[in-house]
């Protein structure tokens, strides 16, 4: 998985060492949009702001969005950084 270093995702991902990944369903497509595209940096509650709720995942330390119908807990394996592009990669 690759992503822009500059997100608050990867800083909350190389602090917990884990991170979810959660599948959106047509119910809540325009909820899950807006969680992808708004930046975190900028609207720290933009998860609550879509209108969702999480809870801790059960193997990992990291949220799962209670309403979305499947999440995939992940933990990182290895990482590094892409310098030239500000890219982070995690791997398993």
């Amino acid at each position: 998985m690759y992503l822009s270093g500059g997100h608050k995702t990867v800083k909350n991902i190389l602090k917990r060492g884990a991170f979810t990944v959660s599948m959106g369903d047509a119910e809540h497509a325009a909820a899950w949009d807006y969680v992808g595209i708004e930046s975190g940096n900028s609207v720290p509650d933009k998860v609550a702001r879509a209108g969702f709720h999480v809870t801790k995942s059960e193997h990992v330390d990291a949220p799962v969005i209670d309403e979305l119908p499947l999440a995939l807990e992940c933990k990182i394996v290895s990482y590094g950084e892409v310098d030239m592009e500000g890219i982070v990669y995690l791997m398993d």
